[in-house]
């Protein structure tokens, strides 16, 4: 369970900025996708500048990707009829699930943030010292993923729960988990990931630690509280882009980067393609293999030599825009060209990268 909870903390979302509010009308929104790329690196990773406005933060060079993800969020509709998510979470407005594992996390948009409302994974609660099993986690009150409205120097607290009840040793017990969640915008100024430049950033610090506490009909036991699992996490979002741009877990007590990742831009808005999106191409330099984000349907890829020779030539019929891998193990050490194109697009990507051994 402890996995699952790590993993939501970084499923924040905003957009907006320096002198500007975060409100409602920028949370994200069905039909927008998210893909991160995750570095575990974390000497590697600069550590955060202290609070302020007017700062430059440049992690373009210092990402070592060993990891991806992605978050798709869709009308709750499109839920899995499995997840019952009309009944078992009626008020939330989006999905984002993964068959694959058939998790389902469900998303509450209100004017005063945007909110957790549960999640539903097979077996996500397994006790069975107890007999006690379950598929859902339905916080109540919601648990916060961004508040709204919020700008430079806001602060907002806030506290999420979830609870199970069940009989052990013949007392019923009442045990439930809170959440603990502080919000301060503290920094605003420009940001450089791989992916790209960004100004206007606002930077949101979240600090949350958890309460699990244990009651039970029995007077002769007393209340259990134990306070654990302090996390803090930096969010790095942007005006008009409707997304997470980078976020940066520290550990709580040196304050040092534990984690990082950083996101692609957009590639549905709503329901409707957007094909300015640009191309993007990682791990580079490559090893045996490297990935392309977003490239059309029906396209062709081309990858030249350093002088210029065409080596190798590959035609695509996705059936949508899609991410592909390229192998390189039969490829030599050295610098590569490479040009993408499609009928109705033209040459719409010309890029380099190394091959390493």
């Amino acid at each position: 369970m402890k996995r699952i909870f790590t993993a939501l903390l970084i499923l924040s979302v905003f957009s907006r900025l320096q002198g500007q509010t975060i409100t409602q009308a920028y949370h994200p929104t069905a039909g927008e996708i998210w893909v991160e790329y995750v570095d575990t690196v974390a000497s590697a990773i600069p550590p955060m500048t202290a609070p302020g406005p007017g700062q430059t933060w440049d992690y373009s060079t210092s990402f070592n990707v060993n990891d991806t993800s992605g978050i798709d969020f869709k009308n709750i509709w499109e839920a899995p009829a499995y997840m019952n998510a009309s009944s078992t979470f009626p008020n939330s407005t989006m999905v984002s699930f993964s068959v694959t594992d058939s998790a389902g996390f469900f998303y509450k948009s209100l004017p005063s943030g945007l909110y957790w409302d549960g999640v539903y994974q097979p077996g996500i609660i397994n006790e069975p010292t107890v007999n006690l099993y379950a598929d859902y986690v339905d916080f109540a009150p919601d648990r916060m993923v961004v508040p709204s409205p919020i700008s430079l120097n806001g602060v907002v607290n806030h506290t999420s729960q979830f609870y199970i009840d069940y009989v052990y040793s013949g007392f019923n017990v009442h045990q439930s988990m809170s959440f603990v969640q502080h919000f301060e915008a503290d920094a605003t100024g420009n940001l450089v990931t791989p992916m790209g430049s960004f100004n206007n950033v606002l930077r949101v610090k979240e600090t949350t630690y958890s309460v699990d506490s244990m009651t039970t009909n029995n007077p002769l036991i007393p209340p259990q509280v134990s306070i654990h699992d302090t996390t803090i996490t930096y969010y790095f979002l942007q005006a008009s882009s409707h997304m997470l741009l980078m976020e940066v877990m520290v550990n709580p007590n040196s304050l040092q980067p534990i984690s990082a990742g950083y996101y692609d831009p957009i590639f549905f808005v709503g329901m409707n393609k957007n094909d300015n999106i640009k191309v993007s191409m990682y791990p580079n330099p490559a090893t045996e293999s490297f990935y392309l984000s977003h490239i059309r349907n029906n396209s062709t890829i081309q990858i030249f030599d350093i002088t210029g020779k065409l080596i190798k030539e590959q035609g695509l019929n996705l059936g949508d825009d899609s991410t592909i891998n390229i192998n390189t193990t039969d490829m030599n050490a050295g610098c590569y060209f490479i040009n993408i194109f499609n009928e109705n697009g033209g040459n719409y990507y010309k890029g380099k990268f190394e091959v390493i051994r």
